[in-house]
């Protein structure tokens, strides 16, 4: 392959730089619809791949060849782009975004929210709990949940003024994450929302949030 002299022959620094951006963005794709394990895994790769793409186009412009015209500007882009695309889909955005697809796909926030409200209105009766936190057990999941496939569901006040919420966990290790749906009007209590803690809260509707902390 050639450049525009017909006489120079492609980075190969700036080919491999390329080839990293475009096995990127397969894994995010591949994370968008995959169980969230593997969107562990797909990101983990993502970010080495990313770094051997950016390190590959740096030492491309330590060529002398590379530092002029259109050559120069491939790679400066490509630096640029990598560190751009990283941030983008950094682990947690990631995941929320995989999040919200699955229950956009799956009956929706509406859907979603009735549930919980209507699960929020039952008495207790069957369910463990000490009076903040309560199991649900899975009979009373809904079949959206079911295909959500949370660790467990349960209620707890994670609202402020003490509004409970149904909780949906997942992760395990270093990361966690929950859906957390409430009545309408409801937001974050304080001290689940410390600006000073690992804790960050999502929006996605009115009492609808995505609970991230790692």
């Amino acid at each position: 392959m050639e450049d525009e002299q017909g006489t120079i022959p492609v980075s190969p620094h700036l080919k491999n730089s390329v080839a990293a951006l475009g096995v990127a963005i397969l894994c995010v794709l591949a994370s968008l619809v995959l169980t969230w394990e593997w969107t562990c895994v797909l990101w983990l790769l993502m970010s080495v791949v990313l770094l051997y793409g950016w390190i590959s186009a740096f030492a491309g412009l330590s060529a002398k060849s590379n530092r002029c015209g259109l050559r120069r500007w491939g790679h400066i882009g490509v630096i640029v782009a990598i560190p751009i695309l990283w941030c983008l889909a950094n682990f947690f955005s990631l995941v929320d975004l995989r999040m919200r697809l699955a229950v956009a796909s799956n009956g929706g926030r509406n859907v979603l929210q009735t549930w919980a409200v209507a699960l929020l209105d039952k008495p207790r009766d069957g369910m463990d709990g000490d009076g903040d936190d309560w199991i649900v057990p899975e009979e009373d999941w809904s079949e959206q949940v079911r295909r959500l496939k949370p660790c467990r569901v349960y209620i707890k006040r994670v609202f402020e003024n003490g509004g409970e919420g149904i909780c949906l966990p997942y992760g395990s290790g270093f990361f966690h994450w929950w859906i957390v749906i409430g009545r309408p009007g409801l937001r974050p209590d304080p001290q689940f929302n410390d600006p000073n803690s690992n804790d960050r809260w999502l929006r996605w509707a009115d009492g609808i949030y995505d609970w991230q902390q790692g």
